[in-house]
């Protein structure tokens, strides 16, 4: 069987569906040695794939609709596929043969405010779409299946759930040399609270400086790690900074590579995660694996994901999260939740996610050619 594997949306980005794409198409091809992959992407291979042993072929088009609509399906239709699988939320939706597509979760439909208009628009106009047309519909937390079939109208039936996991470089380190490399690149204290994520409005950056603020007079010593490119609205984020005289207290490190993400992470705190609402929440269980604690959301997937082994809070409530920024700086409460992070974090990984994925995928081969033969009949 020949898959294809939409990586067009992995070009310049690394956000948490790139990662799942880059991660998934290396377990797919570590565990699969029975099928022929090919991999399309946009104006160069992801580092990562480079030496992958699949067949690789390169948009030239930078644009996302052109590239999505246009190129992907001549390409597409040339490489002969058995079954395209379409990582990043849709595809072309003129695409006429066996499909799967995963869609992380709605929130072009659930929270409009936090997606940028046009891309608001082509995503309700194309999710749709791609829900009624693929065969199969692979989504990363029961939350986010919910909303699919709530807000698209899919039966549960062609929805199946495939949960994430960290990479495999996210690790304990203990090793002082390079903690203080990170330290002195970054020029960071020795104190701090960590958050990772685009900065954009869905992220709830805002409410999560609203809070350290209140919490900064009861913990002198701590700061505020942000690291993440700058999405959208982040202006209001940054002026709140400014206007409370906190730049030397809170840093903004924009993207950071990933070798130095895993130090960072093991050397904060804890994790502030406050989303208003996520597919999944792919830095819950990298930071757990890294042995930082996690304060999150108990909104949406991150309940689902985190377990046990997290500080759930609301999102919208200042006053609640201030305290829990407090309650997280207590050394005996934080140990417990990095335990039962290591063991929480423990019951996800690449090799499960491409399994189900596999499963997945001869569904639709099977189901298509069950269907084939009772038209013979």
């Amino acid at each position: 069987m020949r898959i294809g594997l939409d990586l067009t949306h992995c070009y310049q980005r690394r956000g948490g569906l790139q990662r799942y794409a880059i991660s998934l198409t290396q377990a797919l091809l570590a565990l699969d040695s029975q099928n022929e992959y090919v991999l399309f992407c946009r104006r160069e291979v992801p580092p990562e794939l480079v030496n992958a042993p699949a067949r690789k072929i390169v948009s030239p088009i930078t644009h996302q609709v052109l590239n999505e609509q246009l190129w992907l399906l001549f390409a597409s239709l040339r490489a002969d596929l058995d079954l395209f699988h379409l990582t990043g939320f849709a595809g072309p939706v003129l695409y006429p043969r066996h499909s799967v597509c995963t869609m992380a979760d709605v929130t072009p439909f659930l929270f409009r405010e936090t997606v940028k208009r046009s891309q608001a628009m082509y995503w309700r106009w194309l999710m749709p779409v791609s829900a009624r047309r693929c065969n199969r519909i692979i989504t990363i937390s029961n939350e986010s299946k919910n909303d699919i079939c709530r807000v698209l109208g899919v039966e549960p039936s062609k929805i199946g759930v495939t949960y994430l996991a960290a990479a495999p470089f996210f690790r304990v380190i203990n090793d002082i040399e390079c903690f203080e490399k990170v330290q002195w690149k970054y020029e960071l204290p020795q104190d701090f609270a960590l958050m990772v994520s685009t900065i954009e409005p869905r992220k709830n950056h805002i409410m999560a400086i609203q809070a350290f603020i209140r919490a900064a007079p009861h913990a002198p010593r701590l700061h505020l790690v942000l690291t993440g490119r700058l999405g959208w609205l982040y202006q209001p984020l940054l002026e709140i900074v400014r206007r409370h005289e906190l730049t030397e207290r809170v840093h903004f490190l924009g993207g950071v590579p990933d070798e130095d993400l895993v130090v960072l992470y093991n050397m904060a705190r804890f994790l502030v995660y406050p989303s208003l609402y996520e597919g999944f929440g792919l830095p819950i269980l990298e930071a757990m694996i890294c042995g930082c604690p996690v304060l999150t959301s108990n909104v949406s997937s991150m309940p689902e994901i985190a377990g046990d082994a997290a500080m759930l809070v609301s999102p919208s409530d200042v006053e609640v999260m201030t305290d829990a920024f407090l309650r997280m700086l207590d050394r005996d409460f934080a140990n417990d939740l990095r335990e039962k992070g290591f063991r929480r974090a423990s019951l996800f990984s690449w090799a499960l996610t491409a399994a189900r994925t596999l499963e997945i995928y001869s569904m639709v081969i099977d189901g298509m050619a069950s269907l084939a033969r009772s038209c013979d009949k």
